[in-house]
């Protein structure tokens, strides 16, 4: 299973658009590793969790191919992971008066969409305004159930952070005995889903750390509460021998730029992900 990390920031990207702070502006000077957009990632040959609104840059950058995509996992609805306009970018018109407006012109296979009821009904309002022509179906997913696509089974877990009057999702997702869990955006797990989770063992964990050495918040984690949940998962042997456990979803405001900020989490055991990264598990 190769897994690819197309973005690794939070909302506001790294730096920040409008922000001139000190990371920010190291990160701009330096380039490189720095340099983070939206968090989302591809896992090969064709799932990708999330879709935020520079998906075209970031799959380009990363030289990923995300037409061929068969499914999406949607973590939740807010505007930096989900940008449903992409959806209709499928559209094609397959009556020949309407089909010079197709934003495309070549097919598509088929792509399912998994996610709350949030996105469930952004992507259903999308569908239902214009029928037809996606090569596209959404499906709500419901917690703790097990889904199978061709290449993958994996399971959705209520996330620790609200999406309007839903809660996002946390994926469990494996392949050819891997597992991995993808669990942004997320506070502390919550009992239910904690409990799921310890079912399993782990080659790779993706966690959060919102916050880097800033406040405590309830819906995401800062670099102390993220200590304290990778060593949870070490105490409960959820690991396996030469898994990793990386951290994405970073804010400019409250960590230092990945140069920096990378070899003192690695000592810790937490590997601080970039743009880019690939891991073979």
């Amino acid at each position: 299973m190769k897994f690819i990390f197309l973005g690794t920031s939070g909302w506001e990207q790294y730096p920040g658009l409008w922000c001139a702070c000190a990371n920010c502006k190291k990160a701009l000077e330096q380039g490189g590793k720095n340099i983070r957009a939206n968090a989302c990632a591809w896992i090969e040959p064709d799932i990708l969790i999330d879709l935020p609104p520079q998906i075209f840059f970031q799959s380009m950058r990363c030289k990923v191919d995300i037409r061929k995509a068969r499914c999406l996992l949607v973590t939740h609805a807010h505007d930096d992971h989900f940008a449903p306009h992409w959806l209709w970018g499928r559209k094609l018109y397959e009556d020949e008066k309407n089909r010079d407006y197709s934003p495309r012109f070549s097919e598509l296979p088929q792509l399912r969409v998994f996610g709350n009821a949030t996105v469930y009904d952004k992507v259903r309002a999308i569908m239902d305004k214009d029928p037809g022509g996606y090569a596209l179906e959404v499906i709500k997913v419901e917690p703790f159930r097990k889904y199978e696509t061709e290449h993958f089974a994996f399971t959705g877990l209520p996330a620790n952070h609200r999406d309007g009057e839903n809660r996002g999702l946390n994926y469990i997702i494996g392949k050819n005995g891997k597992t991995l869990l993808y669990a942004l955006d997320s506070g502390y797990f919550l009992p239910e889903s904690f409990a799921e989770i310890k079912k399993h063992k782990f080659d790779l964990v993706v966690a959060e750390a919102t916050y880097g050495y800033g406040a405590e918040s309830e819906t995401h984690c800062n670099f102390k509460k993220l200590e304290e949940i990778y060593n949870m998962f070490v105490d409960a042997e959820l690991l396996k021998s030469g898994s990793r456990f990386c951290v994405s979803h970073i804010s400019p405001h409250f960590t230092p730029i990945h140069e920096d900020i990378a070899p003192v989490m690695a000592e810790k055991g937490i590997t601080i992900a970039y743009d880019g990264l690939k891991l073979n598990l």
